[in-house]
């Protein structure tokens, strides 16, 4: 099947789907030139607040003051991670409705792990179920406007570009951007033009030191802390490896962004366009140095600073009253590493995910009397039970889901374990853990059982990052939120609005219909 039949069935879908709300009809939808959705990879809302002081006017405080922030924005699903949270700020919609349930999972049909942006070999958003508010922009004008996702990250990129826009990201090892064959027969010129630019060799040198006096830092507590500042930290500071742990990969996918909206002249051609520009050197950061650290707060005021070039950029360019700027983030992460919890047997089972693996299977081979293998793959928080052996031995896949989450939740570390058996019947004690779990379950995609852990303990793939995220609680799931066009009366509002009423709401404004997946609510505004 050609790229074009599938672009073309994919438009059908998203056009006969029934939709779950209609925008308000209280207020005229705005007509802009151009949409700018930015995300942060890593941020969590009170983080702003944090280091208020040394931010500059144009940037955060900008949004601030000339639009609507949402301090209190929280993801309502369990796995606060990267392409759960871009897709649900794409979809207006939960994990159990968009799919994408982790970075990555298990395909039981396959025996593979899939990879949340990739479908057969090539990079795309087809595993991302529903459309985007980027393709109801693309729908509703017939297919003229044009659309776009930049992101250091492929993951940042493809579901904000949704089904029917031109999605780059950078390869790590040349620091060029780069595309697929999902989106392009060959690499467009304008892309060429702006990677002959980028050489290597340009950044074998890059330097990267604090943009403030040290004592100016929130996190500052001795000279010690910049005496090995940023890439002075790794052996070879040269390599790719070390240069995209620093704020050199926001600052390219910013000049990208700038590039692409002048060379496709973005918001001149009588539609409304749109660009995402997802950046995440404050993840790098923060997974590297952690989230206390001067590396992390010096990455913040920096970005602040992009931002203020953005907004500065897109003034001169279409005028801010053409334009329409929302920003949020894909998840928060916790302050600093703290393994254990206190309990000193916390860690192990956590760190070696091999080990749970046989711990689970001898523990029901021992108890249920059996010699096959129960627990076919984990991909932490997912635990995948071999449902066709389990049934073969004349057992039911629901008991040994009960045994092990029995076996699991009196295990130091482990908060709690949720079954699918009990998600699907209805089963659980409502509370906010069980809440987002269930707003993380899709069943094709998701375990049998699904591992909470305690507050402090982390919940990402690498157990040795300083900061990490991945959990349902608070420090993960908060996060900032602006929203800045015509119209929209500046303020501050500090009830609770969440990540999937983001595409909703920006839907409701521009009066399209809604993404056909979409669960969130329209936020009103004052205009």
């Amino acid at each position: 099947m050609t790229k074009n039949i599938i672009r073309f069935l994919i438009l059908i879908l998203l056009l006969i789907l029934p939709q779950t709300y209609g925008y308000g009809k209280d207020e005229a939808p705005v007509k802009v030139k151009l949409v700018v959705q930015i995300v942060v990879d890593q941020l969590r809302a009170d983080q702003l607040d944090k280091y208020s002081a040394n931010l500059s006017e144009g940037g955060f405080n900008y949004l601030k003051k000339n639009g609507r922030y949402f301090g209190n924005t929280k993801i309502s699903y369990a796995r606060s991670a990267t392409g759960p949270g871009h897709a649900s700020i794409a979809t207006g919609s939960v994990p159990a409705y968009h799919g994408i349930v982790n970075n990555d999972w298990y395909d039981r049909i396959s025996k593979k792990k899939v990879y949340c942006a990739e479908y057969g070999g090539v990079i795309s958003p087809l595993n991302l179920i529903g459309s985007t508010l980027s393709d109801e922009i693309y729908i509703s004008q017939a297919g003229n406007a044009k659309i776009f996702g930049v992101s250091q990250k492929d993951r940042g990129a493809v579901f904000l570009a949704g089904h029917f826009g031109k999605a780059f990201w950078m390869d790590d090892d040349s620091i060029k951007f780069i595309t697929s064959a999902y989106y392009y027969d060959k690499a467009p010129d304008f892309l060429n033009k702006f990677n002959d630019e980028i050489k290597f060799d340009n950044f074998s040198g890059y330097s990267w030191k604090p943009l403030y006096d040290p004592e100016k830092y929130v996190n500052y507590a001795d000279k010690r802390q910049t005496e090995k500042f940023g890439l002075a930290r790794f052996e070879k500071q040269s390599e790719p490896s070390a240069i995209l742990n620093s704020p050199l990969g926001d600052s390219l996918t910013f000049e990208l962004a700038k590039f692409i909206i002048m060379e496709n002249r973005l918001g001149k051609g009588g539609h409304t366009d749109y660009i995402s520009i997802s950046f995440s050197s404050t993840d790098k950061i923060g997974h590297y140095f952690g989230n206390s650290s001067i590396e992390f707060e010096d990455q913040i005021y920096r970005l602040d600073k992009l931002i203020a070039g953005l907004i500065d950029f897109l003034d001169k360019y279409a005028g801010m009253n053409n334009v329409l700027i929302t920003l949020t983030a894909d998840h928060g992460a916790k302050d600093s590493f703290v393994p254990s919890n206190g309990n000193k047997n916390s860690t192990p089972e956590r760190r070696r995910s091999g080990n749970l693996k046989s711990l689970c299977n001898d523990y029901v081979k021992d108890k249920l009397n059996v010699d096959f293998d129960a627990v076919e793959e984990i991909i932490m928080p997912n635990i995948y039970l071999n449902e066709d052996a389990i049934k073969n031995n004349g057992l039911k896949v629901e008991d040994v889901e009960i045994l092990l989450k029995e076996y699991l939740r009196n295990k130091n570390g482990i908060y709690d374990v949720y079954t699918s058996s009990e998600i699907e019947r209805n089963n659980l004690l409502l509370n906010m853990i069980s809440s987002r779990v269930i707003n993380s379950y899709c069943h094709k995609r998701s375990g049998n059982l699904y591992i909470v852990f305690e507050p402090e303990i982390p919940g990402g793939g690498n157990f040795y990052n300083r900061s990490e995220h991945g959990t349902p609680w608070n420090y993960d799931v908060s996060i900032p939120l602006f929203f800045c066009g015509p119209g929209i009366v500046s303020g501050g509002y500090d009830g609770e609005v969440y990540i999937e009423d983001i595409a909703v709401t920006l839907a409701n404004y521009l009066g399209l219909k809604l993404p056909s997946a979409a669960s969130g609510k329209v936020i009103k505004f004052a205009r």
